[in-house]
This record gives structure tokens, sequence and C-alpha cells, in this order.
């Protein structure tokens, strides 16, 4: 799904970078990379109802004040936001792993539905190594169990 991400422009100076190989905690992923200041827009197509949307989180350095993501889900009339996390791997370990990341999506009545992240600079505005590396992008559908 990573390469449905195309770069929004909002904000100048980031960057991304398809396909980069980023080793984190021994395991190795083929990684869709942010630089922040960054924002970038998936659109979903024909896809509707309940779906979880997975993926791995990593930064790429150990350094840095930290850096913001921040998941929208959009469409044509709104954009909302349905995820925040602030990563930290300068000063703390567990943010310098792979983490898995879930986020439960409502698209029924959507038109238009996609998805925008944003990564931002850490609290102090610093960018250095404010690299944010997702991989195993995917949408998931999900089964009412109450039915």
């Amino acid at each position: 799904m990573t390469e449905r991400f195309a770069q929004t422009g909002e904000d100048a100076g980031g960057a991304i970078h398809r396909n980069m190989r980023i080793g984190r905690g021994g395991r190795w992923e083929s990684s869709l990379v942010l630089v922040a200041p960054v924002a970038v827009r998936a659109e979903f197509g024909e896809v509707s109802g309940t779906v979880r949307l997975e993926f791995l989180a990593a930064p790429a350095f150990n350094l840095g004040d930290g850096f913001q993501l921040d998941v929208f889900l959009t469409d044509s009339a709104e954009k909302k936001p349905v995820y925040s996390r602030y990563f930290d791997p300068g000063r703390k370990a567990s943010d310098r792993d792979w983490i898995p990341i879930e986020v439960s999506l409502d698209l029924a009545g959507r038109k238009e539905p996609g998805l925008e992240l944003r990564v931002s600079a850490g609290p102090q505005g610093d960018l250095v190594a404010d690299w944010l590396a997702l991989a195993r992008v995917r949408l998931v559908h999900t089964v009412d169990s109450s039915k």
C-alpha cells in the first residue's frame, strides 16, 4: 500500500524515500521513509465499511529531540484525526525498535476516503534525524462480531 502515498507539498522541506531498507532491533524491513516536515496522502478507492490500518513504524536514527506522527482519515468533506504518537528514540530505548500500530477506521458513508500522514519536528523544533520508517502498511477488513 505504500506505493499509493504521495507527498502533498504542504510541508516544504520534507521528503519521502520509497523501498528503503531499515534495520531496527535486528529486523530489516523495506520501508517508506518520511523525512520531517512532510505530509503524504493515499486514497482507498472503492474500500468501504470498517477497516483496520496496520503498519510497523520505527525511527531511522537514535538521535534528535524526537518527532510527531499524526494520521488523519480524509474524504471529500473533512479531515479527521484518528491517531497520534510522539517518538523519542534519542532518549527512549523502546522507541528504537519496530512498533506495531493498529488504527480502526470507519469508512461507511465516506466519499473518496483516504489517509493523510504527517511527520513533524519534536518539541524543540529540531529536525535533525526526524526520519520515520513505515513498513508492512495494509488495510484489513474487520468483521462485526456482534452480528
